[in-house]
């Protein structure tokens, strides 16, 4: 032990209690947020609006007021609604709808939050939401004649309602049934469309430079009202996450091109494949910045589909020598690892319950359970495309002509509706 003397001792002691004083001076509170309406555990119906009435207070100015509306995992959503104080105190008064017809019945916060340009605080009201009730309205059927493509809406009885025709440049389409718009893309100078289900019009399109010959991939994520999707040109490759024409984009690299894409909670996992088709690695973005985080080598010839069931697990579907697999990557321990091998060419991987997903191929679907690590086939036979209803767990085969319907619970056929002529795509549309 070392012994300073009492006068250097005591010098010590003064100066770290200036420290301290300096340190106590210069601390920056949290916001103070009051939460007056409304109360703690208020019930409330989709389509209502409740009456938010909150005192906020900070020492410095407060730079941002923020209303969101979280479920029961703290995540948003909805858009937040925000307002600029730029003053020291300010109470917040405005009546938020409860207009997301999304909302499922269960536990969701009222947020109100604050920020003065350093630090952040909220306040969570518990709200107890009642949902709509979801279920199969209809579908919206694509075909593909001479030089049109055609969308056709039916009834959930299969009865034609009404019949739309664009030009021959739309090729693909990809919808998001839930927010009731169907998406499509084409070829080069082609604009990316948004079509109404209701009416099967256009409610908006984005355009891309002329002078570039862009090539869309069909692998367009929905997420809300978000749209994650993918473009190559011989200029340049990018990922754009955008909602109408408000956008950010992941650039790749100059000899690479985008392939497969999985959003989890947290992040983008993209495929990325070079031009000669011998390389392929697996990135890693943030959701919210298109941030890059890591990148990994994919050790597959090819990847047919990606699905993520948490921020952690990626499930793949892929070739790896003469061979279809399931593989899992762990973004924690950093490791892909072969899971189940499957009896023929994957197609989809499509989300089910949150301990399980379906998994369609050339000649059988399975539904893979993750807990158990289980894979089990649920329906043999050629198939075209599939779609799952998570309302009354049922799976649509599409298979030439003729739509199949599947009871996924016992992998039995309930039911199959003929169609008069060959369809190439086909989406369930639900009444909300």
């Amino acid at each position: 032990m070392i012994k300073l003397p009492i006068k250097a001792g005591f010098f010590i002691v003064l100066m770290m209690g200036f420290i301290a004083c300096e340190d106590k001076n210069d601390f920056n509170p949290s916001p103070e947020i009051k939460v007056i309406k409304p109360e703690q555990g208020i019930s409330l119906s989709v389509l209502d609006t409740v009456a938010v009435k909150a005192r906020l207070s900070d020492e410095d100015t407060l730079r941002k007021v923020s209303l969101n509306l979280l479920d029961e995992k703290k995540r948003p959503v909805s858009g937040a609604k925000i307002f600029k104080p730029d003053s020291t105190h300010y109470t917040l008064r405005y009546d938020y709808p409860i207009n997301d017809t999304l909302l499922e019945t269960g536990t969701y916060y009222i947020q109100v939050s604050a920020y003065d340009g350093e630090r952040e605080f909220a306040r969570n009201v518990k709200a107890h939401i009642q949902g709509v009730e979801k279920r199969v309205q209809g579908f919206i059927v694509v075909r593909s004649e001479d030089k049109e493509l055609v969308l056709e809406r039916y009834n959930a009885n299969f009865k034609r309602i009404k019949q739309q025709s664009f030009y021959s440049d739309y090729y693909t389409s990809q919808f998001h049934s839930p927010r009731k718009l169907l998406f499509l893309s084409g070829r080069k100078n082609t604009a990316l469309k948004a079509i109404r289900m209701e009416n099967i019009m256009p409610q908006w399109e984005k355009r891309f430079p002329a002078d570039r010959d862009y090539h869309f991939r069909d692998n367009m994520l929905l997420n809300g009202e978000r749209i994650f999707a993918s473009y190559y040109s011989e200029q340049e490759s990018a990922v754009y996450n955008f909602s109408g024409n408000r956008m950010k984009d992941i650039q790749l690299e100059g000899n690479y091109f985008p392939g497969k894409m999985a959003l989890s909670e947290g992040y983008i996992f993209l495929e990325r494949i070079n031009y000669g088709f011998s390389d392929r690695k697996l990135g890693v973005y943030y959701r919210e910045t298109a941030a890059p985080i890591e990148s990994y080598q994919i050790p597959a010839k090819e990847v047919f589909d990606m699905i993520a069931l948490n921020s952690d697990s990626l499930f793949m579907a892929v070739q790896m020598d003469d061979a279809y697999k399931l593989v899992l990557f762990n973004k924690e321990n950093k490791i892909f690892s072969s899971v189940k091998p499957l009896e023929s060419k994957p197609k989809q991987l499509l989300g089910r319950y949150e301990d399980s997903f379906l998994i369609s191929t050339a000649e059988h679907i399975y539904n893979y359970h993750l807990r158990d690590d289980y894979l089990d086939i649920l329906y043999t036979g050629q198939n075209d495309l599939i779609r799952y209803d998570k309302t009354k767990d049922r799976i649509y085969i599409l298979t030439g002509a003729q739509i199949e319907v599947i009871d996924a619970a016992l992998g039995l056929s309930v039911n199959s509706f003929p169609l008069q002529k060959e369809i190439t795509d086909f989406h369930l549309f639900y009444n909300r």
